[in-house]
């Protein structure tokens, strides 16, 4: 065994928290998510290797410290790119806000423009209160496409008589989500990942466990009307927000779309 120069040693050190610095911040920006017990297994498995690098680093020799490192980090890399690349977006996220705060007070457009912002919020409050059942996806930064089952190719400027005519219940479109997507109406009649998680209200339908499953998958912001209580919700990052006042429903879309 051979001693660690200082200098190597501080590096190492450094890099290792860097990794458990991100690995941490992507647990938590997956809580309630499906990777979540694939990573925090992940950083179990790792964890020995981190508590010699802190307590007794001359265990390993300066070329295994590498070995293991570089080994850790490529999987992290090969096993969680998804994740971390989702993290990164959410780390951001802060920043993005702040700059579409100021891009709205001087006059410019946000991810999802106020027009539309105003409009998903009227057909809302319109969908609850005759009692139309709806489910609504909002893109966001992550891929969404890849986890949505069929479709049909919309295009269409939002609108609530749009919107209104796709959820009433004559229409073949109504069964399944709403897309929207780059400030459209991407896709109708597509379906989503059911969330398959054990600790969700047993009452909860098919729409809000939908909804929670795409959540639950990237960061994508799910929208349900309940048919039979005539209520909102929202899902974004794996957990559901219910029974929403109209003032907390233009809260939320203007903050996080």
């Amino acid at each position: 065994m051979s001693d660690l120069p200082l200098t190597h040693w501080l590096l190492l050190t450094v890099s290792a928290g860097a990794l458990l610095g991100l690995l941490w911040a992507a647990q938590r920006a997956l809580k309630g998510t499906r990777s979540l017990k694939a990573l925090s297994a992940f950083m179990l498995l790792c964890s020995p290797y981190f508590l010699t690098l802190i307590l007794a680093p001359k265990l390993l020799s300066e070329r295994a410290h590498e070995r293991v490192l570089i080994t850790i980090i490529a999987l992290t890399a090969l096993l969680f790119a998804q994740e971390l690349r989702l993290v990164m977006e959410q780390l951001g996220e802060p920043i993005t806000r702040l700059i579409k705060r100021s891009l709205r007070v001087l006059g410019h457009r946000s991810t999802l423009n106020q027009e539309v912002i105003e409009h998903l919020h009227d057909v809302l409050l319109e969908l609850a209160r005759t009692k139309t059942g709806a489910l609504i996806v909002i893109k966001r930064r992550a891929e969404l496409r890849r986890h949505l089952i069929d479709g049909v190719e919309v295009d269409a400027k939002v609108s609530v008589g749009l919107l209104r005519a796709i959820f009433h219940g004559s229409n073949p479109l109504h069964d399944g989500a709403v897309v929207i997507e780059d400030n459209r109406v991407a896709l109708a009649s597509t379906f989503l990942p059911m969330s398959s998680r054990r600790d969700l209200n047993a009452q909860l339908g098919t729409r809000h466990r939908a909804g929670i499953g795409i959540a639950e998958v990237g960061d994508a912001l799910a929208l349900i009307v309940s048919e039979e209580r005539g209520v909102i919700s929202l899902a974004y990052q794996g957990e559901l927000t219910e029974d929403l006042t109209p003032t907390q429903l233009h809260t939320l879309l203007n903050e996080l779309c």
